[in-house]
């Protein structure tokens, strides 16, 4: 099995679990915060859903230069926006990893700030941190907002205190 092919079925899996968090958002409380240095539920969201787009940028480039900082979060436009922006996204990110190589993926991949090296190392070993790691870790901090909020979680890695586990591939027939 191709290198790829183990990345596209975690990334399908962290998917569908993100996509089961984004569908118990309560549209009423987007604009909600736990603190004032914290994004408010929509962009927290909409940034979650970008992230396989930057997940793009590892596949399909040798490098990326962030010299300009982090981009300012995104506003949130409603669920149907949410859910098509987040659809699109892991649609470009499967159609990169498709054509990944091996090779290409064991090649370095640098993080970079203002031309010097922040973070370098094999272009999968990149892509796992910077954008599935990074999602997953995204993932939790919605998971606790919509705990905050008393929202029923589905369960994701095992049951959840309201809902059973997901299995993260279909059973074999």
């Amino acid at each position: 099995m191709r290198i790829a092919d183990l990345l596209k079925l975690e990334f399908d899996a962290e998917a569908a679990k993100t996509h089961s968090y984004f569908s118990a958002m309560p549209e009423d409380k987007v604009k909600w915060k736990p603190h004032d240095k914290s994004p408010n539920l929509g962009s927290l969201a909409k940034h979650i859903a970008m992230l396989p787009r930057f997940g793009v940028v590892f596949l399909t480039t040798d490098s990326m230069d962030a010299s300009g900082g982090p981009p300012a979060l995104p506003e949130y436009a409603g669920r149907s926006d949410l859910m098509r922006t987040f659809e699109e996204n892991c649609t470009q990110l499967r159609e990169a990893l498709v054509n990944a190589s091996d090779e290409y993926l064991k090649a370095p991949w640098g993080f970079k700030a203002d031309g010097n090296v922040v973070e370098e190392g094999p272009r999968a070993a990149m892509y796992q941190l910077m954008c599935v790691d990074h999602a997953v870790h995204h993932r939790a901090q919605l998971g606790v907002y919509l705990r905050m909020l008393d929202v029923p979680l589905p369960g994701l890695y095992g049951p959840s205190a309201d809902g059973p586990w997901q299995p993260a591939w279909p059973k074999s027939k």
